[in-house]
């Protein structure tokens, strides 16, 4: 075990919340029991100021995005997780949720440290990605696109997965 200190943070708390709520409250009852004595977790925010590190983890998830913390989250129920982000903590930035504060977020130009990366496709169009724990989610105010039935059936036509419709519909409904 490290001993080392953890920020319990409000997103870390909702994804379990979200993804694995039979164990939100044992995490929040063990952390009280234990007087918030982390010392057997490890939580980094510049990897680079660390000294060289040995721990062995059973799964390293590259990206704490909007897939990469739910996946995190569903195998440290069983494993020992590392979770590597390059973006920040989306608690330092406070205009992330504010609604009146979405265009600026996506249109400001992109210095290298915010949490929106501006980047234009191959084909020419203007866009932005996540630089931010929690994804894309933490910078378009959480509005995603759900794929429509015929989506999913031309992809199964064209050789593609075959996906179970009433399962999406029902991981549609759990999200």
């Amino acid at each position: 075990m490290v001993a080392s200190s953890l920020f319990l943070s409000p997103f870390f708390i909702l994804t379990l919340s979200i993804f694995q709520p039979q164990y939100c409250t044992r995490v929040l009852s063990l952390a009280t029991q234990l007087e918030n004595d982390f010392s057997y977790m490890k939580v980094v925010t510049n990897a680079t100021n660390l000294p060289p590190y040995t721990a062995e983890y059973d799964y390293i998830v590259i990206g704490g995005g909007t897939a990469g913390c739910p996946l995190a989250a569903t195998l440290s129920a069983n494993y020992s997780v590392l979770v590597l982000e390059r973006g920040g903590d989306p608690e330092t930035y406070q205009d992330l949720f504010r609604a009146e504060n979405f265009e600026q977020q996506m249109t400001k130009e992109d210095d290298g440290e915010g949490p929106v990366e501006r980047f234009r496709s191959v084909e020419g169009v203007e866009n932005a990605r996540a630089r931010v724990l929690g994804g894309g989610s933490m910078i378009n105010m959480g509005f995603y696109s759900r794929g429509e039935k015929e989506f999913y059936e031309r992809l199964k036509g064209e050789g593609g997965v075959e996906w179970e419709m009433d399962l999406v519909e029902k991981a549609y409904e759990w999200v």
